[in-house]
C-alpha cells in the first residue's frame, strides 16, 4: 500500500503532519474495511513552536485498500465528544452525531479520494465508533514518556521473604 504522503494530515494546530505509526501507537483497529491507529503525537509550544514535554492523543484513520491518492485522517482528543450522540445524562447513546456524519463524508471525499457513498459512510463512521471506547481509555502519553519525567519515589517497597529481600521497587 503506498499512501501518499502529499494529502494534507494535520494536527490539532493546523500543521502539517508528514508520519503516523512507529514508535508512538498505543494500538491499532481494523473494522469494517478500516485501520485505526490509537496514537501520540508530540504536542507543540505555539510561542517557540518548540516541542514541549506534552502529548496529545490521536486516532489515525486510513481504509484498509487504499489508493495512490488516499491519506491519512486524524481525529483529536478533545474532538471525540463531537462524534457520538449522548442522552439527557449525559451517557453515550453509541449513536454519531450529524457533525460525525458531515466529517466522515467530507474525509471520504478529501482525505481518500472516494465518493461519499451511503456504504463507505456507514463502514467509517462505524469504524470510527467501534474504536471510540479504546480512545477514550487510551493513556495521556506513551509509558516511556511517563517513566522518563516522573516525579521522585514516594515510597520503597521491599518484599521480604523468610528474612531474605525478594524484591525492591520504589514508587
Amino acid at each position: 500500500m503506498k499512501l501518499n504522503l502529499y494529502n494534507t494530515l494535520r494536527d490539532a494546530f493546523d500543521r502539517p503532519v508528514i508520519a503516523s505509526g512507529g514508535q508512538t501507537v498505543h494500538k491499532q483497529i481494523e473494522h469494517r474495511g478500516w485501520v485505526i491507529n490509537l496514537e501520540w503525537w508530540r504536542d507543540t509550544d505555539l510561542a517557540t513552536m518548540q516541542e514541549s514535554l506534552r502529548w496529545a492523543r490521536v486516532m489515525c484513520i486510513w481504509p484498509l485498500v487504499a489508493g495512490p491518492e488516499a491519506g491519512v485522517w486524524a481525529i483529536a482528543d478533545d474532538a471525540k465528544t463531537n462524534f457520538c450522540a449522548f442522552d439527557a445524562d449525559d451517557k453515550p447513546t453509541g449513536t454519531p452525531t450529524r457533525y460525525a456524519l458531515l466529517a466522515a463524508a467530507e474525509a471520504l471525499v478529501h482525505t481518500f479520494g472516494r465518493p461519499a457513498l451511503a456504504a463507505d459512510l456507514t463502514a467509517l463512521v462505524d469504524a470510527i465508533l467501534h474504536a471510540m471506547p479504546e480512545f477514550v481509555l487510551m493513556p495521556p502519553a506513551p509509558i516511556e514518556a511517563r517513566v522518563e519525567h516522573a516525579g521522585q519515589a514516594v515510597w520503597d517497597v521491599t518484599h521480604k521473604a523468610n528474612g531474605r529481600v525478594v524484591s525492591e521497587v520504589a514508587v
